[in-house]
């Protein structure tokens, strides 16, 4: 190895004749990814291939005098034997492998954490009145669930909550404008977005995400409805432990399974299927309309939007203080959706947390 990995700056000393045509991209800002042969740009955690490396890229001058192509160079100095994304790690995690069944040692390994936190500033949660109102408008006694829930994913994006969100009720009351400021607390690149139809797909990037939105589309059909269902258990509740991530142009790799799933429905019938003693969704449901809201409303809400970037949350939510809160919630009247199976059902309350 011509350079020490916790010496980049050395990086110098072995530079290439040539400068880079970029100059804001650097050699040290790659990891080749052994078992494909491939690169990835740290900053982005975007796959590059070999040829543009090193068209980029100068080639480096080894300490025997040789001249070998930036990519060959990341090859022997900065590959990785694996790819994966887990909050809460850091971006090279050292001396481990993540395999089926989790991480196990392994000696001289490192992995590349392809997660990236948000960018945030820490805020003052009495600011955050006017979205609390918002919430307790649209969802009345639900709103405390849903606000724990979603301070989770924020505070503790490593930590799988048990169950997904269905956040139900006629368009036009707000339901999406809710999450806009979660996006910004987990960082827009970690909140993924998806149709039903993008979830019974092969590629499943979407894994990767600390919220994965569904955007409900209506009329699926009976079989392709059930087939949902089935899909879904995979990503809204664990185990599996760890899910297979198989994207575009990528090698399939094994991440965490802590993304936290909510479902958007406008449709009591014909959306989404739900059976009557399922336990892996909290379905919210407004009883609101458009008409229940002013222009007013909105151009305040949206305001407050515009001048605090961030929203943050101050509730400690570990587990056991998230699982006391809903002693409260438990005691709460569940708001019936109708008897068939075809229906969103009599839910019980789910187990918050594995």
């Amino acid at each position: 190895m011509d350079v020490e990995l916790n010496n980049l700056d050395a990086l110098a000393a072995v530079s290439g004749k040539g400068e880079s045509e970029h100059p804001t991209i650097r050699l040290q800002d790659f990891r080749a990814v052994l078992p494909v042969h491939q690169y990835v740009y740290l900053p982005t955690r975007e796959s590059w291939p070999a040829a543009s490396i090193n068209g980029i890229l100068p080639k480096v001058l080894t300490k025997t005098g040789e001249e070998i192509s930036a990519s060959k160079w990341l090859d022997a100095n900065l590959g990785v034997q694996q790819l994966t994304w887990v909050p809460g790690k850091p971006m090279l995690i050292e001396d481990v492998l993540v395999g089926d069944g989790g991480w196990f040692e392994h000696k001289g390994s490192t992995v590349l954490n392809l997660y990236r936190p948000p960018v945030l500033a820490r805020g003052n949660a009495k600011k955050a009145e006017i979205w609390v109102e918002h919430m307790r408008k649209v969802f009345g006694d639900d709103a405390d669930h849903l606000i724990m829930w979603l301070a989770h994913r924020v505070q503790r994006p490593q930590e799988k909550i048990n169950h997904a969100i269905v956040l139900g009720g006629q368009q036009g009351i707000g339901k999406d404008t809710l999450l806009e400021p979660i996006k910004r607390c987990v960082g827009a690149w970690n909140f993924a977005e998806i149709s039903p139809t993008h979830l019974l797909g092969r590629f499943n990037g979407f894994a990767r995400s600390v919220i994965l939105r569904v955007n409900e589309a209506r009329d699926l059909g009976e079989v392709s409805r059930y087939q949902f269902y089935d899909h879904m258990k995979t990503y809204a509740a664990a185990p599996p432990d760890v899910l297979r991530v198989d994207e575009k142009h990528l090698r399939e790799y094994n991440v965490i399974n802590c993304c936290g799933v909510i479902i958007g429905t406008n449709y009591k019938t014909g959306g989404i299927y739900l059976p009557p003693d399922d336990r892996r969704h909290y379905v919210a449901w407004s009883n609101l309309t458009r008409n229940d809201f002013s222009e007013r409303h909105w151009h305040k809400l949206w305001k407050y939007y515009d001048m605090v970037a961030t929203l943050t949350f101050t509730p400690s939510c570990t587990k056991s203080t998230f699982q006391n809160s809903m002693s409260k919630i438990l005691r709460l009247r569940r708001r019936l959706f109708g008897q068939s199976s075809t229906l969103i059902g009599t839910l019980r309350i789910p187990n918050w947390l594995t």
